[in-house]
Parts: structure tokens; sequence; C-alpha cells
């Protein structure tokens, strides 16, 4: 073999070996997934923790005139959910009504852990998953199984337009209500059919489903504020009633895509 060939295959081996060194150093980023070694997002410690935090099983807006029921469906071994349930029990219903405009929330307590989130290198075939936020929230068994109503509209609205994004819990004459976490249950437009009784019988309509319900936990970590964004996966069932020749109801499907799940909003006007 003459020495220039040697070179060539000297140089192509060369060539092969950094190819294949690019390709397990990339390999993190080709298609999402790693073939040598990957990223994944894991907990840096507990950076705060909320004893008894209220969290919402469901949030029910009604149509004003008229009503809205709903239920949260949460399984037994979800934190707060139940103390020691009967043998065969897999899940328990949190609901709450409102009527004639009014929205409120079915709550119930978990304790709350906040962690701190890093980035780390896995060796090892798998997706990378890096960590979207800084922190995250971990739910726990509360000291105190309590459930609560909380309050989001007062009698006789209108429109969900402005809604507030949180609840009050009022605990007594003597204590201040206390807020919710975050939350969007408010009407931003309509995206289905009006309902119009001008003119007809009441409605009742058919059964709602959700699947998913978008909240935001604001906390205070080392002086800097933070809003942690977190999507609870509790079954949640709505139904709504409207009131004979009152009016007509544009309705926000809270669970339509790219919306912040949950039941439905309303903003009402006359009969013309």
């Amino acid at each position: 073999m003459s020495w220039n060939l040697r070179r060539k295959s000297a140089i192509i081996g060369v060539t092969l070996a950094l190819a294949v060194a690019a390709v397990v150093l990339l390999a993190p980023i080709i298609d999402g997934w790693g073939p040598a070694y990957h990223w994944d997002c894991l907990g840096a410690g507990e950076v705060a923790f909320f004893p008894d935090y209220f969290i919402p099983a469901v949030l029910v807006n009604s149509p004003y005139g008229g009503s809205g029921w709903g239920n949260g469906t949460i399984p037994v071994s979800f934190p707060g959910a139940w103390s020691g349930p009967p043998d065969g029990v897999t899940k328990v219903d949190f609901g709450t009504g409102a009527l004639r405009g009014q929205a409120l929330g079915a709550f119930f307590s978990v304790n709350l852990s906040v962690s701190a989130t890093q980035n780390v290198t896995e060796w090892g075939t798998g997706f990378n998953t890096r960590c979207s936020q800084p922190f995250t929230v971990q739910f726990q068994t509360p000291a105190n199984y309590i459930e609560i109503g909380g309050s989001i509209l007062g009698q006789n609205n209108t429109s969900d337009a402005n809604e507030p994004h949180y609840a009050l819990f009022d605990q007594g004459s003597q204590v201040p209500p206390l807020h919710s976490l975050l939350f969007n249950n408010s009407f931003s437009g309509a995206n289905r059919a009006n309902v119009s009784t001008c003119g007809y019988q009441s409605q009742w309509l058919p059964l709602t489903i959700s699947s998913s319900l978008e909240v935001w936990f604001p906390v205070t970590i080392d002086g800097k504020n933070y809003t942690i964004p977190y999507l609870l996966t509790f079954v949640q069932t709505f139904h709504y009633w409207f009131p004979a020749n009152f009016g007509i109801w544009q309705i926000d499907n809270l669970s339509a895509p790219g919306g912040p799940g949950g039941g439905w909003a309303f903003s009402y006007s006359k009969c013309m």
C-alpha cells in the first residue's frame, strides 16, 4: 500500500471517528431523544412549604338569571381527598352550585411543597426533558382535611368578563377572607352557539365534561415573587339551566383547545 493510500485511509478513519463523536455529542438535541445520554429535569430541594393550602376541585359560573352546578371527581389516593375511605371506594366528588350569575368554587386542603428545579445530564437512552420553570410544586397529605367554598363573584353579574382570577374564603367575621391560588374562569369570547330563551321555555343543557384545569401558585422565595403553573387533571362535570323568555347568553367553553380548562363562562344580554 502506498504512502498516499495509507494517508487517505487514515484521514477517512479520523473523519468517521469525528462524525461518530459528533453524533454522540449532539444526540440529546436530535429529535428530542438521546441514544447515549439525555437531559432531565430534577428537583433541587424544597424551598417553601404551605400547610392546609386550598386547591379547587371545580369552579362553577352560573348564567345570569339561571343556575349552574359542577362536580370535581378526585381519586381517593390524591392528597387531601379523603382520610381513610371505606374499602372499595376509589374516588370522591366535591361539588357546588351557583345561582343568578354567581360564580363559586369547591376547594379542599392539601399541603403544598415548592421545590427548585435543575437540568441534569443522565447517561443512557431517553427523551430530553428540560425544566420549563425554576420551581415545581408537589401535593402532600394535609394535617386537616377541609372542604371549603370559595366565592368568585357576587350576585347579579351579567357577564363573567371581569371575573377575578382568585376566590375568597370567608373564615369568620373576625378574620379577613383569604385569597386562593390563581386561575382563569372568566369570559374571553364566544366560541360556541349562543343560548336564547327569548320567546321560549327554559332550557337545561346536556352534561358538560372537562378533564383539566390550569392554575397558578403565587409564591415569594428569597424576596422574589413567582407564579408557578400547574395543570390539575380532575374530571369535572357541569350542567346549566337558563330561565324562560329571559335573554341571550354568549358562551365561552373554557375547555376548548387553547383554553384554561373547566366549564363555561357567560355574557348576558336582554331579549330585544
